[in-house]
């Protein structure tokens, strides 16, 4: 194994990215399924999720990859998606916070409830996900591997 697959090894280790069927999460994904990780890919569309998932076990790296529905626009959708999240796993190393909405409208424009949305997505689910999930973040922390 050289310095470099070492140094960003996540072998082992278990991940949820949300917003992962597109963009910015989906190469989050990519990047720690190819460097070992267990990785749960959620977004609002679980058939896109798991599709991805499937394009991502078959590049044949040592990680693997599972996806499934999670909104985090709700207190419902965040309250079922920690629910899913420990159905499948008793600890969670990495969380990957990338789900996120934007509004198409110029400042001058852009309406309250168009930024309470926003607010809520890209600020409010983050906190209250991270939140949530605590306690499996916690039981993946060790003396010897914190982090």
């Amino acid at each position: 194994m050289s310095y470099l697959d070492k140094l960003f090894s996540v072998a082992g280790k278990t991940a949820l990215v949300t917003g992962a069927a597109t963009g910015i999460g989906r190469m989050v994904a990519t990047g720690l399924v190819r460097a070992g990780a267990h990785v749960m890919i959620a977004s609002r569309k679980g058939e896109d999720c798991a599709k991805v998932a499937n394009e991502l076990n078959a590049l044949g790296g040592s990680g693997q990859a599972e996806g499934f529905a999670g909104d985090v626009s709700s207190e419902a959708g965040i309250a079922a998606l920690v629910t899913e999240v420990k159905a499948r796993t008793e600890r969670l190393h990495i969380l990957v916070n990338n789900a996120g909405i934007s509004w198409g409208a110029p400042l001058q424009d852009f309406p309250y409830h168009a930024w309470a949305k926003v607010f809520g997505v890209n600020v409010t689910a983050v906190f209250h996900l991270t939140r949530e999930l605590l306690p499996l973040l916690d039981a993946a922390a060790s003396d010897e591997d914190p982090a």
